[in-house]
Formats: C-alpha cells, sequence, structure tokens
C-alpha cells in the first residue's frame, strides 16, 4: 500500500488545484496599500504645492524700494548693437593706444604682441625637474 501512495505523490505535476482565498488576500492587500500609497503621495503633492506657493510669494522688505529706470529699456536694434560692440572689441584688439599713460601702460594688437614675444623669448626655467 505504501508504493502506490509513494507513486501518487511522484506524478511530477500537482495534484491538487492552487487556493484561491491566499491569492485573493494577497491581491486585495497589495490594491489596499497601493491606494493608501496614492492618496499619500496626493495629500504630499497639494501640501508641497501649498507651500511652494507661500515660498513664491513671500517678498522681501528691501524688494519694495527696488525702482526701474525710467526711459525704454529695450533695445531698438539689436543686431546693430552687436556690430557696434564688435567693432569696438576689434579696435581694442588691433590697434594701439593709451591704457595709463601715466604708468607707461599701452595696448597693442595680438598680432604684434606675439611677434614681439617671439623676438624676446619666453621664459624657461632652468631646472626643469624641479
Amino acid at each position: 500500500m505504501s508504493n502506490k501512495t509513494d507513486k501518487s505523490r511522484n506524478r511530477g505535476y500537482e495534484q491538487s488545484d492552487a487556493k484561491v482565498h491566499p491569492i485573493f488576500w494577497a491581491g486585495l492587500g497589495l490594491f489596499i496599500l497601493m491606494l493608501v500609497g496614492f492618496l499619500v503621495s496626493y495629500l504630499l503633492f497639494g501640501y508641497f504645492s501649498d507651500k511652494r506657493g507661500q515660498i513664491l510669494s513671500y517678498k522681501p522688505p528691501l524688494a519694495a524700494e527696488r525702482q526701474l529706470p525710467s526711459g525704454p529699456r529695450l533695445q531698438v536694434n539689436p543686431e546693430q548693437d552687436l556690430q557696434n560692440f564688435r567693432a569696438g572689441q576689434d579696435s581694442l584688439l588691433n590697434t594701439y593706444g593709451w591704457i595709463q599713460r601715466d604708468a607707461g601702460v599701452v595696448r597693442i594688437p595680438v598680432d604684434a604682441a606675439i611677434q614681439e614675444m617671439l623676438k624676446l623669448g619666453f621664459p624657461v626655467r632652468e631646472n626643469p625637474d624641479e
């Protein structure tokens, strides 16, 4: 008789169906846990968005004293302003001029500065191993 019960136990497949009640309760528990998580997330989102609104609406005490300059604050012709700016910068890079006449400080073009440094040579350390 024991051989018969051993053969029925070792058939290689499940002898009975899966129990539905534990699976149902586990699924219901998971569903309730998800609902609680969504509810907590929703409440926290509302709480922090209210706090953000309070922070953004706060104005420092000195903010009311700030005044904008009078007159138009827009560039009338930004392309021309950019061209004028670049022309001024190119002029500074490519012309000679005084920076501080009393101190003897001058401005020279970049190409002339490169040629002058090539003539004079660059400083070199005596002991490169140090």
